[in-house]
């Protein structure tokens, strides 16, 4: 074994040092994921997919079927074979893409930016695990979900009563005020004021005023206590309204039109930007030269070109202007059974030399 090493040792003490550079980084070890760092990884890809509100909304409405759970179930242990994969580079669309294929398979189609956002909150959690940093999924499992889902679909209609019962109780609970909830019932029924006593005239008759000259009474004489007990409760803010619940009818998320951030990924992507393939180069193949062409050059000022066969008339006046500065004024075409050819240019007069 020593004289294994001392051989290695030589062989690597006679390469240069681009080589050894090479070989250095073929022989690292790619690093390994403990078995608690794989316990932590595990929960924190239930945690974060368990906050992503499309994917639970999803699984609610059952929009992939009634196994859309056992769906759900799958993708967390894919993605985590996925991340724990040998000696393989890890991009970050390749998960985008897994993460947009299935919830195409659901039937549902994310475009508010949530799946990149997704991805990379996986990437970032995969990294602290193999550092043994478990911070973000400590900070997960104390963070609480901003809009909770029942976690069973398709139950019996006593768990979903229970279930959308305890949300309600939930959102009164996150607003309700005992001291606002008091303010308002003294200000929204004041004290009654007790009857007047009936008056007697003259001649005996008793006057009895209605119900309606009575609150008008007390109203105008409590209208200063009220205006001032208006005025305390809007300035302390004390105000109880409960929260709407949004019902969803639509499978298709969208990003607001009003936001419109930069995105700054911090892993490399494998895309390229789209380009357009239909150009000014594609569409004018070549000009042609044969004897019919040229005598169309020298007559009638024509010039005809071979082009491609999904341009049209626009296109390829677009082009021509493009590509040679020349302004058309009629295009001709001809299709034949090969492609599309014969285009045929009226310029006007003296608009080119002629060669």
């Amino acid at each position: 074994m020593e004289g294994e090493d001392l051989s290695l040792a030589a062989a690597l003490s006679l390469c240069s040092p681009k080589t050894l550079l090479l070989v250095k980084e073929v022989m690292v070890v790619p690093a390994q994921l403990t078995a608690e760092a794989v316990n932590q990884l595990r929960e924190g890809i239930d945690l974060i997919l368990g906050r992503w509100s499309a994917l639970q909304m999803a699984i609610h409405n059952e929009w992939g079927g009634r196994d859309t759970r056992q769906k759900a179930q799958q993708l967390a242990l894919d993605i985590y074979r996925w991340l724990i994969r040998p000696a393989e580079a890890l991009y970050v669309d390749e998960l985008e893409n897994l993460l947009d294929d299935f919830m195409l398979s659901l039937n549902t189609e994310i475009d508010d930016g949530s799946i990149e956002e997704i991805a990379d909150n996986l990437m970032i959690m995969h990294e602290e695990c193999l550092e043994g940093n478990f911070v973000s999924v400590e900070r997960l499992r104390q963070s609480i979900p901003t809009s909770p889902l029942p976690m069973q679909v398709g139950g019996e209609d006593d768990s979903d009563t229970t279930s959308s019962s305890g949300d309600e109780s939930m959102e009164m609970g996150d607003d309700f005020d005992p001291a606002s909830n008091m303010s308002e019932m003294n200000i929204s029924e004041p004290p009654r004021a007790p009857a007047p006593a009936p008056t007697v005239d003259a001649d005996g008759w008793t006057t009895v005023t209605s119900r309606r000259n009575r609150a008008d009474a007390t109203k105008k004489g409590d209208a200063k206590s009220q205006a001032m007990k208006t005025a305390k409760a809007v300035k302390t803010g004390s105000t109880f309204k409960k929260k709407a619940k949004k019902i969803r009818t639509k499978v298709t998320f969208h990003r607001p039109k009003t936001l419109k951030t930069d995105r700054n990924p911090k892993y490399p992507r494998i895309s390229a930007p789209p380009r357009n393939k239909l150009d000014h180069y594609q569409i004018l193949k070549y000009p042609l030269t044969t004897e019919s062409a040229m005598k169309k050059i020298e007559d009638n000022n024509t010039l005809v070109f071979i082009v491609d066969l999904r341009a049209d008339k626009k296109k390829i006046k677009a082009a021509v202007k493009k590509m040679y500065d020349i302004q058309t004024k009629k295009v001709n075409t001809l299709i034949r059974l090969d492609s599309r050819v014969a285009i045929r240019f009226t310029l006007h007069s003296n608009t080119i030399p002629l060669t």
